[in-house]
């Protein structure tokens, strides 16, 4: 039995803490517990809350060689509608990476209720949302693609041992819609820095039975453990395709010729 521990650092939001559940149900907890029961021992190593704009700058002070894998959920709080929905239309300033700032709490956001009349202005918000993209003006999702490049280019030479989760869905029509969005940039940025991708959303939907309540944005505690499920049997699946490429690469080595 292998007995040294695998170093997990975590770096995300309320989702990786599951701070509405109790000690031990967030799905990195559930995904670790899986490690462990296989015979695997397991440290961890939390930062969060963190969103996506102040990833690079937690990295820069971290020695990453020190870790076996890397969990990044990002992307929650950062595609959350904010408290003036005009917000979302408007790119930040860029502030230099290697300077450490302070962390923003997911709760800083507002909370939307889920009644009729605000899924109704949700959905027209939505509708306004989807005709701006189509000519590239929601600054929000520009942002999203320069702070994601920031912290996918610094890890890089690592993505061997990083795993990247895309945004979970939302209840709010707004938050759903800009998540799908962060989906399908996380899928196609992650492919392109050669970072292996963990999409929540294949196994986490919109419906009211995957969050706390009918006006919650909170994962449930169900939805939790089918996170740490399925990334477990991901996780297990991407240690088979290293193994399997780490021994082709040492066979291609034997059968090269040498010089006399």
């Amino acid at each position: 039995m292998n007995t040294k521990h695998l170093k997990i650092l975590v770096i995300g939001g309320s989702a990786a803490q599951g701070d509405n559940l109790s000690a031990g149900n967030s799905f990195a907890e559930q995904f670790a517990r899986r490690i462990e029961q296989s015979g695997q021992p397991v440290f961890m190593e939390y930062h969060t809350p963190i969103d996506l704009n102040k990833v690079t700058n937690v990295l820069y002070y971290l020695n990453i060689h020190r870790y076996d894998l890397i969990l990044l959920q990002m992307g929650h709080s950062f595609l959350t509608e904010p408290g003036h929905f005009s917000e979302l239309l408007i790119r930040k300033t860029h502030q230099p990476a290697n300077t450490m700032t302070l962390l923003p709490e997911e709760s800083a956001f507002l909370t939307h209720g889920n009644s009729w009349f605000n899924k109704l202005k949700g959905q027209v918000k939505k509708g306004f949302l989807h005709t701006l993209n189509s000519v590239n003006r929601i600054g929000r999702l520009r942002d999203l693609v320069y702070y994601l490049s920031d912290a996918l280019h610094y890890l890089q030479p690592y993505g061997y041992k990083v795993v990247l989760l895309t945004p979970v869905p939302d209840q709010s029509p707004v938050n759903d819609w800009l998540r799908k969005q962060g989906r399908a940039l996380f899928v196609r940025m992650g492919e392109a820095y050669g970072i292996p991708v963990f999409d929540t959303q294949t196994h986490i939907k919109n419906g009211e039975e995957y969050f706390e309540s009918a006006d919650d944005s909170r994962l449930s505690g169900v939805s939790q453990e089918l996170l740490g499920s399925e990334l477990y049997e991901f996780y297990e699946n991407l240690m088979i395709k290293q193994r399997r490429e780490a021994v082709a690469r040492s066979s291609f080595r034997r059968r090269l010729p040498r010089d006399n």
